[in-house]
């Protein structure tokens, strides 16, 4: 199989948790977007709308007017004093390099040692524009949108420098960099 200069190739899962392969490979995949030869189709199982997507990654071209939208349940880990919270929300593939996300609403849970630090069993906390909100830095990763939130004060009855579970409920705006 010849590939040419800029292109990909990624061989195609039958069962990733098994990790086993059909021995078909799709090439001609470039940054212009997806373009299998053959008679071969990627398609990834998109962990945000529950859908097919056939995109590799994501762009303002394939979210729609909404952006990203979902919901998960993620570990996640206090520092800073008590004050920050960080953790990464997965996707099922990496936003575009050339592209930014922006946290539309951030709506979280965080539960640690057997004690609520946001949110309650009612709901969660929004934390996008929240009075006690210092900082709020949300950024694309390979595997998803990491999360770096900041806080005025410490959580009530945290451990610093522990992990945490997390419920969120997102929405991400992707921008163009300009």
């Amino acid at each position: 199989m010849n590939i040419k200069s800029g292109e990909i190739q990624l061989k195609r899962v039958i069962d990733g948790s098994a990790g086993i392969y059909d021995g078909t490979y799709i090439s001609g995949l470039t940054a212009e977007g997806v373009k299998p030869s053959g008679t071969n189709t990627f398609v990834l199982h998109d962990g945000v709308y529950g859908e097919e997507n056939t995109n590799l990654w994501y762009s303002t071209d394939n979210v729609g007017t909404d952006g990203l939208l979902g919901e998960c349940f993620v570990a996640g880990w206090v520092t800073g004093g008590s004050k920050e919270l960080m953790f990464t929300i997965p996707l099922a593939a990496p936003v575009a390099n050339n592209y930014d996300v922006e946290a539309t609403s951030l709506l979280i849970t965080v539960r640690q040692n057997n004690k609520y630090l946001a949110g309650s069993a009612d709901g969660g906390k929004e934390i996008v524009g929240a009075s006690d909100t210092d900082d709020l830095e949300v950024f694309q990763c390979p595997s998803g949108i990491n999360v770096h939130y900041y806080r005025t004060s410490a959580f009530s009855g945290a451990t610093n420098n522990e992990t945490c579970g997390i419920k969120v409920e997102y929405q991400f705006g992707i921008v163009k960099n300009q």
